[in-house]
């Protein structure tokens, strides 16, 4: 399986609605990665383990990298997080990678 790079930039702004932080994800490769059909997102550390699913965008077929998105977690997470990336094509994972901030 091939790596994907993870990085993760964590920061509360002043606009963000009270008690949440958010994480800006930056996912890219350093190696040629097959045809992308969703990025699946784990989140872990001191809050509940949380996981959700990006599909392509505007009608798009794949996922081009790099992608940015940005997840919202609530008051429950405070200190280390760790984001796990996998990357899935037509045929099950193509490229995962994670990040710790």
């Amino acid at each position: 399986m091939r790596s994907l790079l993870a990085l993760l930039g964590f920061a509360c702004i002043s606009g963000c609605a009270a008690g949440t932080s958010d994480v800006l994800v930056t996912v890219d490769g350093n190696c040629p990665i097959p045809p992308i059909t969703s990025l699946s997102v784990m989140v872990s550390g001191s809050g509940p383990a949380q996981s959700s699913t990006l599909n392509p965008q505007n009608g798009a077929a794949e996922i081009s990298l790099p992608n940015t998105f940005t997840l919202d977690l609530d008051k429950q997470w405070s200190g280390t997080v760790t984001i796990t990336v996998t990357a899935n094509g037509n045929k099950g994972a193509v490229a995962m990678g994670s990040s710790t901030v």
